[in-house]
């Protein structure tokens, strides 16, 4: 037979509810938090590197792209189709780029491949017709420079600024293009040969004297 079941006293006193105490927590300073943090990231990362195959490079490892190595046609001729439409395409923004391969990839390209070599050398040639045109759009357009100058008094302070025609400034950009282009194509951009070693171009020479011979800031 079960048990019988105990049964209050009418007379027996009620029994207080005992409240739960809330535990105490302890606030974390802001070099601690960060401590935890930073723990929790290296677990999680180490648990998730422990999981790749050990082929894996490691720039996926750390979460970047590997650039391209691999000799791949259609990407060959995207850097030589960049470089015959856009003047200002160069070496450094090809290295720069992590979606294409380094320099010293895409040398390797051009040597292992020939029919690549070919095309990048005619691609050259249509860039210093883009430079040469856009050389001469350079020449066409001002240099705007300005000039600051600030005056102070007793309770002012005022700021006049004057522009001007660089002309110093474009001889330099304009000689730098000069050379370069004759240099890559002397047959078509050369100068004449007693001027070769020098770099020198008499009609431009004669061009930035005139300029220089004007007012260089505007009149007030």
């Amino acid at each position: 037979m079960a048990p019988a079941k105990k049964q209050k006293g009418k007379g027996a006193p009620p029994i207080p509810a005992v409240k739960a105490r809330k535990p105490v927590v302890k606030k974390l300073t802001r070099a601690e938090k960060s401590a935890i943090n930073r723990a929790a990231f290296h677990r999680i990362r180490k648990e998730e590197v422990a999981k790749l195959p050990p082929a894996v490079p490691r720039a996926v490892v750390q979460g970047e792209e590997p650039r391209p190595t691999l000799y791949d046609v259609e990407l060959g001729k995207k850097i030589c189709l960049m470089f015959a439409t856009d003047p200002d395409m160069s070496l450094l923004k090809l290295n720069r780029d992590p979606e294409l391969p380094t320099v010293w990839t895409f040398y390797e390209w051009l040597r292992d491949n020939p029919t690549l070599d070919k095309l990048y050398t005619q691609a050259q040639e249509l860039h210093t017709d883009l430079q040469a045109a856009q050389l001469e759009e350079m020449t066409a357009t001002p240099l705007i420079g300005e000039v600051r100058t600030k005056r102070t008094g007793k309770g002012f302070k005022t700021e006049e600024v004057k522009t001007y025609d660089n002309v110093e400034r474009m001889k330099v950009r304009v000689s730098v293009r000069q050379w370069l282009l004759a240099k890559r194509r002397p047959k078509k951009y050369g100068t004449a040969e007693d001027n070769v070693g020098t770099g020198q171009n008499a009609q431009l020479t004669a061009l930035f004297d005139a300029l220089k011979a004007g007012p260089a800031e505007p009149e007030e």
